[in-house]
């Protein structure tokens, strides 16, 4: 229980950071029914709503200039046993995807990284291994005996859900926006 407070208020805290300067960020959780996800554009009633209680599922959008310039999209088990955060970074013809996964059980760091070109996710590479308290482990020891969540790569940006309910925030002037998971 003592790993779920942990990571989960230090990844929410990392979801609600500030945009890059010129941006404009919204923050979406799924509710506890599991069937609604809800938009915010004022950061303080996001963190309202995920301190009421906390989330399995969240995420931030991040337009600059008009354009997703990136979205984080955090997902936990209900047991607490792990907590996956996938950043997406679009780029030019491909979107570059930053995984940390965070394992209770073996006390692990994993962050990979792939990249999706034209629909296609390629491979992870595993970037780094540390102790959830930063101590550095040999990636290729340590790889081969970790169970992964299985958590899929949101290859499809047009039905990631928290991102068309992004596109109605964007369009209206609500603040606020639930909707039913599609």
């Amino acid at each position: 229980m003592r790993f779920v407070l942990w990571c989960g208020g230090l990844i929410l805290a990392s979801l609600a950071v500030s945009a890059q300067e010129g941006g404009k960020s919204y923050w979406f959780l799924l509710r506890a029914d599991g069937k609604t996800w809800c938009g915010y554009e004022d950061k303080a009633q996001f963190m309202d709503q995920v301190n009421e209680r906390t989330p399995l599922e969240s995420a931030r959008a991040t337009y600059t200039s008009g354009n997703l310039a990136e979205f984080t999209f955090q997902i936990g088990a209900e047991s607490g046993d792990w907590i996956v955060i996938d950043k997406y970074t679009p780029g030019a013809n491909r979107v570059t995807v930053r995984r940390a996964n965070l394992l209770a059980g073996p006390q692990l760091e994993i962050i990979q990284e792939t990249t999706i070109q034209g629909g296609k996710v390629e491979p992870f590479h595993t970037v780094s291994i540390t102790t959830l308290d930063g101590k550095k482990v040999d990636p290729q020891e340590e790889a081969a005996r970790v169970d992964y969540p299985a958590v899929p790569i949101l290859s499809n940006m047009a039905v990631v859900p928290f991102l068309v309910l992004a596109a109605k925030l964007r369009a209206r002037s609500v603040g606020t926006l639930c909707e039913p998971a599609r």
